[in-house]
């Protein structure tokens, strides 16, 4: 079983805390943090559970259109753009943080499946084109 070092040693500390008699330790805090510990995460699933309803949608039936993989192309090259701006407007805002490299690895493949299946949809369901 894999133990991660700092959050032993945070444990520890948060027991010598209690025994020290100091007030600083507050219960209310740590159940903000554990709720706010897999945040990125839920999201990450959240955005890849719509856009495979999405994409489920899109490609139940074959694709309509004469060069199906040119067109599924540009719009990967579409949802990596889209993405792109969101992650870029996310880091002004300085929201764009991360635990691990692999969270924030599956928040971006996240963001790119939600926006490539959205455009997917918009352009054969929409009628537009």
């Amino acid at each position: 079983m894999f133990w991660n070092f700092l959050d032993v040693l945070d444990w520890v500390f948060d027991i010598l805390d209690l025994f020290s008699g100091n007030s600083s330790y507050n219960k209310d805090e740590s159940r903000k943090m554990k709720k706010r510990k897999y945040f990125a995460e839920r999201i990450s699933l959240l955005l890849l559970a719509v856009a495979s309803i999405f994409l489920w949608t899109v490609l139940k039936d074959p694709l309509p259109v004469q060069h199906a993989f040119q067109t599924v192309m540009i719009t990967v090259l579409i949802g990596v753009f889209i993405s792109s701006a969101c992650c870029f407007a996310l880091y002004i805002l300085d929201l764009f943080y991360f635990k691990s490299f692999f969270s924030m690895l599956l928040f971006c493949i996240a963001l790119i499946t939600f926006f490539t299946a959205i455009v997917l949809w918009i352009y054969f369901k929409s009628g537009l084109f």
